[in-house]
């Protein structure tokens, strides 16, 4: 998914979609593959922990200040923020400048949320990625205008578990996880 990650190109990146479309099983499944191609273990902010097994090279909470303490407290991680939609105050200064922490301390982060707005205009203006799965007409336009990507309208055909993975100035990918992807999370 990610090709390589080295110094000034690490990651900042949102994985975007309604509810069940497989927003976390794709977060959960990137958490594998930093840790198998990189080395990286991951830090995961998910307030539904306990139904989701992130693996054994995450370390996962449920408390967003513990969150934010581990966040701050080490470095060279890959981050996840999940449920963003309800979690993230994207007006806040103080939410602001934690991603720019993360950005600056950590390998890789990705933030798991609902919509094209669950993060602020700044936030998104310095996204170097993006996982999307299917969305509206209009929400389509926004993701085109955002990385200056016509291909990006096609966010609003995406069948079911279908997800647009957009890497600022290259060409969208259209997939969805395979089964080998899916049979490496953890049980």
């Amino acid at each position: 998914m990610i090709e390589k990650i080295e110094e000034g190109e690490e990651p900042l990146g949102v994985i975007v979609g309604g509810s069940k479309c497989g927003k976390t099983t794709l977060a959960r499944v990137l958490v594998v593959m930093m840790w198998l191609r990189y080395g990286l273990r991951s830090i995961v902010f998910d307030p539904f922990y306990f139904k989701h097994n992130w693996g054994r090279t995450a370390w996962v909470t449920g408390d967003l200040a513990r969150f934010k303490a581990a966040v701050t407290g080490t470095r060279n991680c890959a981050v996840f923020w999940d449920e963003s939609t309800t979690t993230l105050r994207k007006t806040a200064m103080d939410d602001v400048a934690f991603f720019t922490q993360i950005r600056h301390l950590h390998k890789a982060c990705f933030t798991i949320g609902h919509d094209f707005t669950c993060i602020s205009p700044t936030m998104r203006g310095n996204l170097s990625e993006a996982y999307v799965f299917r969305q509206s007409g209009k929400r389509a336009l926004d993701w085109v205008d955002l990385f200056a990507d016509e291909e990006m309208a096609e966010t609003a055909t995406l069948q079911k578990r279908e997800f647009i993975h957009k890497v600022a100035f290259e060409p969208i990918v259209r997939r969805s996880l395979t089964r080998a992807e899916l049979a490496s999370l953890p049980r």
